[in-house]
């Protein structure tokens, strides 16, 4: 059975009217079938000299786009990474969640930007993400080679710090427990700012409340359980 597919060299034979160039043959480039009841079924093709002067260069197609976003998480070299693994620029490394091939571990993909709230030259918010965080993957102008890092999310695993049950505070805590605490309950209003060094320092203003939210004081509060100081350069 005679077969014809792109990229199949067909031998030319003939008189004068077959070129030098292709005494060689012909490389298939193009191939177009058409095939109707009430009509022969037909080729058209296209080919080029098959011939080391001749190189084929088709047009590009067109570039996939990616639509939306997809779901990763951040790697890291370090297994339990305390910190977070980012590099000269700030970027990271992250594991589609999609991706099911074995990669070294921190290497699972190029260093990839993230979008942030607040950035500039001499300004900017950058809060590190540890390896396991959830993120969001989007594409600059949906191009597939162009990832950052969109957004964070919290799952069933690392669940959120404002829910229900707290939701009239809002809460910034990194990994060491350094934490500043603002609480809107209108006629309740106060701040915390605590770190966990020597024990506990903490600097509480306005509604003062324990544990158990219940109040304990009002005004401000500035503890301790450290050495202390509190200087003024004019007194």
């Amino acid at each position: 059975c005679p077969t014809l597919f792109p990229g199949q060299v067909l031998k030319v034979s003939g008189g004068y009217e077959v070129a030098e160039v292709f005494s060689k043959g012909v490389v298939i480039t193009v191939m177009q079938t058409h095939a109707r009841r009430d009509k022969d079924f037909w080729v058209d093709f296209d080919g080029i000299p098959d011939n080391t002067d001749f190189g084929f260069r088709p047009e590009p197609g067109d570039r996939p786009v990616m639509a939306g976003t997809l779901p990763a998480r951040v790697t890291s070299t370090t297994e339990n990474d305390t910190y977070g693994h980012i590099d000269k620029d700030g970027r990271y490394r992250v594991n589609m969640l999609f991706d099911r091939d074995n990669w070294e571990t921190g290497f699972e993909s190029l260093w990839v930007r993230q979008s942030r709230p607040y950035a500039g030259d001499t300004y900017g918010l950058h809060l590190p993400l540890l390896a396991g965080t959830e993120v969001a993957i989007g594409f600059e102008d949906g191009n597939p080679d162009r990832p950052y890092i969109t957004g964070v999310l919290h799952d069933s695993a690392h669940s959120d710090h404002v829910t229900i049950r707290n939701y009239k505070r809002n809460v910034l805590r990194t990994p060491a427990n350094n934490k500043i605490r603002l609480d809107d309950e209108r006629g309740k209003e106060h701040i915390k700012v605590s770190t966990e060094y020597g024990g506990k320092s903490q600097l509480n203003l306005g509604h003062l409340v324990d544990a158990e939210k219940q109040k304990r004081g009002e005004g401000f509060e500035l503890r301790t359980d450290s050495w202390g100081a509190i200087r003024a350069q004019k007194g």
